[in-house]
């Protein structure tokens, strides 16, 4: 008597066609905050802050106490509260609600504290499709007087392969920030524009930032003076920056 395994054969061949389910993360830890923070500031600023650095040194790097306790309720994962604990007031506490989910992850709105501010609370928003790649931001400081900051919105178009935005302040109703980015093959190519322009009267908030620049319209000649302060005025608000990372590896 022996063994028959061709009966076996189809049970073995489906088990081994199927990778295994594992579960690596944990669910509770599985939101990446500080990923989606990104999507209510300049891109520009983002990419070229070296943030992965940052936050090497600032969750991992410091002396003493260091814990981070996140909280997101299984009857509503679409609440998720965040506290980072550190000595000498480095910590941090937001609230955060995504009113679509994890189909929509990048739309969100929270409140963000630091206790290195006391009483210094932002608000943010975001809204941003991830079919058409097209959103808006706002990031609304609730205690202007103890930040010094002030209110900001902004339109953006992200993709996997180049991103660009703008951002303005409603209460100056100025522009403060252009910016343009693409990556292709590890290397990534940004350039940011601050010109601090009147949305409402772009021309003349030109002609005003040009006629400011030390030493305008001294040429001999109209044409060549323009163009020059142009050239200056151009070099003094544009950022530009290269960097490179190999294939395969995030920031």
């Amino acid at each position: 008597m022996g063994l028959n395994f061709s009966s076996l054969g189809p049970l073995l061949a489906g088990a081994s066609a199927e990778a295994p389910k594992t579960v690596l993360v944990p669910p509770m830890f599985e939101r990446d905050l500080k990923a989606r923070s990104r999507m209510v500031k300049s891109s520009y600023d983002y990419l070229f802050a070296k943030p992965s650095l940052r936050w090497l040194f600032e969750d991992y790097m410091n002396t003493g106490l260091n814990t981070v306790l996140m909280f997101a309720p299984s009857a509503d994962p679409r609440i998720s509260v965040k506290a980072k604990l550190a000595n000498a007031g480095n910590g941090m506490m937001s609230i955060r609600y995504q009113p679509y989910g994890l189909v929509e992850p990048l739309c969100f709105v929270d409140i963000k504290a630091s206790p290195r501010s006391p009483g210094d609370v932002t608000l943010r928003a975001c809204a941003f499709s991830t079919d058409t790649g097209l959103g808006s931001f706002a990031t609304v400081p609730l205690a202007k007087h103890i930040s010094g900051k002030r209110a900001e919105v902004g339109v953006r178009y992200s993709s996997p392969v180049w991103t660009a935005g703008a951002v303005m302040q409603p209460a100056t109703n100025k522009l403060s920030r252009l910016w343009l980015c693409g990556r292709r093959e590890g290397l990534t190519l940004g350039i940011q524009l601050r010109p601090d322009l009147a949305v409402h009267d772009i021309s003349s908030s030109v002609k005003d930032s040009l006629a400011a620049l030390p030493g305008s319209g001294s040429s001999s000649s109209a044409g060549s003076s323009s163009s020059s302060d142009v050239g200056r005025w151009l070099r003094e608000v544009t950022s530009v920056a290269l960097s490179y990372s190999p294939e395969g590896r995030t920031r």
